[in-house]
């Protein structure tokens, strides 16, 4: 709150269709990162608090996301999603001194966490149907699946090259 007073109800936070809330009146970094992970498409954060005015500012940082999205198979998202993605609402919070409420999001790191990418960038995506055509090596929905097998007969380095067309030359 603005004077730092005691909050009382909830702060409903969304993201990408998901919706989760938080008790205003016990804001800890631990019950923050565990309402943001208790979304389906969030993994990992780290919230850290900072004293503010007589409030405290939390900041959040996504450290990982599942391993499969969980938007849908089209991924709303790449690994750094824009802020409009966020919200959060108040309307179920109030100061205990009738002082507003704040909820501001905002991007203060601009780095990438792991990307997702479209069939795990060993594939082409059908985008009509979502669907994964993995290169040879691969399999799974979204070609994460290893299907050859690895041998350590030695220690020498090596390569397997498979031509992909009979009019191959080389």
């Amino acid at each position: 709150s603005a004077d730092g007073s005691g909050l009382q109800g909830s702060i409903v936070f969304r993201f990408l269709g998901y919706t989760t809330s938080l008790s205003a009146s016990r804001v800890s970094g631990t019950e923050c990162e565990k309402t943001w992970e208790s979304l389906d498409n969030v993994d990992n954060v780290e919230c850290v608090s900072e004293p503010s005015g007589g409030g405290a500012v939390y900041n959040v940082t996504f450290k990982k996301w599942p391993s499969e999205p969980m938007e849908n198979n089209y991924f709303s998202h790449t690994g750094n999603p824009g802020l409009s993605n966020f919200s959060c609402d108040v309307g179920g919070a109030s100061s205990m001194s009738g002082s507003p409420v704040y909820c501001n999001i905002s991007n203060l790191v601009s780095d990438d966490v792991t990307e997702y990418e479209y069939c795990a960038r060993r594939g082409q995506c059908d985008f009509t149907s979502g669907t994964c055509y993995c290169i040879d090596g691969y399999e799974g929905s979204a070609c994460t699946d290893v299907t050859y097998t690895e041998s350590s007969s030695n220690s020498l380095p090596g390569v397997d090259i498979h031509a992909a067309d009979v009019n191959y030359i080389g």
